[in-house]
């Protein structure tokens, strides 16, 4: 009876399994390794940050970050002024809405009078970030109510959604107005899950001509 021989290292069958156990086990680490309490010491918060925003599409670190508090203000504030890794730092400027600060707030609104004019797309992307992480102020509200009217959809998009968690009488009539005269159906749709309800049966859900891309 002929037997088998055992798969050697090196052979395409062992290394194909060793990569799917090595692979399975660097996931689980990740997944259950805890994140840092808040008397750890910065660097090692700052990697947990790292951690939760890093991937191809990381899950929302809301929580974890939540749970951090401050020190993961100071991380995200140190990430998002970090301009040699620019998808990190897009990543962290969003994030900063999750644990708001008055440093936090006034790097985001240092973005919006920096990029509020900038053509540049990855300048136009930090913009569309800081607009909805702003969402967690409401004293930035007529900051973002100036964005519904940006060249860009992604912008327009972002400050809707920002408006909408706020839900101010002021914030409503400007998500109105804009709903009124928008184009581009993508912003649109989320103009009207902004304002749920509140959109009224006037506005029609799709003009004629509207298409994504369309300008404001």
């Amino acid at each position: 009876m002929r037997r088998t021989r055992p798969a050697l290292a090196g052979s395409p069958s062992w290394t194909c399994s060793a990569r799917l156990c090595c692979g399975a086990l660097l996931l689980l680490v990740l997944l259950t390794a805890p994140v840092p309490t808040r008397a750890e010491d910065p660097g090692a918060v700052r990697a947990a940050v790292e951690r939760l925003l890093s991937g191809y599409e990381p899950g929302d670190p809301g929580p974890a970050l939540r749970r951090l508090g401050p020190p993961a203000a100071a991380a995200l504030l140190a990430l998002a002024r970090d301009g040699d890794r620019p998808l990190l730092r897009l990543r962290a400027i969003e994030a900063l809405g999750q644990v708001p600060t008055p440093a936090g707030r006034a790097l985001l609104e240092d973005l919006l009078r920096r990029h509020r004019e900038a053509p540049e797309a990855l300048a136009v992307y930090e913009l569309a970030a800081a607009a909805r992480a702003l969402g967690a102020w409401p004293q930035s509200e007529a900051q973002l109510m100036d964005l519904l009217d940006h060249p860009s959809a992604d912008v327009r998009e972002a400050a809707g959604e920002s408006l909408g968690r706020m839900g101010s009488a002021a914030a409503v009539r400007a998500l109105r107005r804009r709903l009124e005269r928008e184009r581009d159906v993508g912003v649109r749709a989320c103009l009207m899950r902004a304002l749920g309800p509140r959109s009224g049966h006037a506005v029609r859900e799709n003009m004629p001509g509207g298409a994504r891309g369309a300008g404001p």
